[in-house]
């Protein structure tokens, strides 16, 4: 099997690559199309000015593919990126340190505590086993999966 329409590839079928997958990597957001779809617009770009043959344009692609991947990857990374609200997103991390008071008693060590508009379940860290009253104030310690672990900080 000869792939003839290789050897055909020339720099518009490139550039409309590269752009078909940039156009997906907006519509999918994930960063991985990205890179290939620029190092497709490279070729499209060097063949333009200095006709490659199809193996050359080949090989540019996988090697331009690969590092802007690498590079890409080391530079554009969402979770380098500096903000002023690290945990905006992250919302049980923004609980730690915050006090609430059980609003059910607690149960081998389990209960339930409401912050803002929700109630979140949550394991009490130093209750040696003792069950702790409705109204028993905790703080937020950390967290578990969607469990957000806390201390007693009073015993009403």
């Amino acid at each position: 099997m000869d792939p003839e329409w290789i050897k055909q590839l020339d720099s518009t079928d490139w550039a409309i690559f590269g752009l078909v997958l940039i156009m997906l990597e907006i519509v999918v957001p994930s960063s991985w199309l990205l890179w290939p779809g620029l190092a497709a617009l490279v070729v499209a770009i060097a063949d333009w000015f200095v006709p490659l043959s199809w193996t050359v344009q080949l090989v540019t692609f996988s090697v331009l593919t690969l590092i802007m991947l690498v590079v890409g990857r080391r530079f554009y990374n969402p979770s380098h990126i500096a903000t002023e609200q690290p945990d905006l997103n992250e919302q049980l991390s923004r609980h730690f340190g915050k006090s609430a008071s059980l609003i059910q008693a607690s149960r081998d060590q389990c209960a339930t505590i409401r912050l803002g508009d929700t109630d979140w379940r949550v394991e009490l860290q130093n209750s040696e086993g003792q069950d702790w009253p409705e109204g028993t104030k905790v703080e937020v310690v950390g967290q578990r999966s969607n469990t957000l672990l806390v201390m007693v900080t009073n015993t009403q």
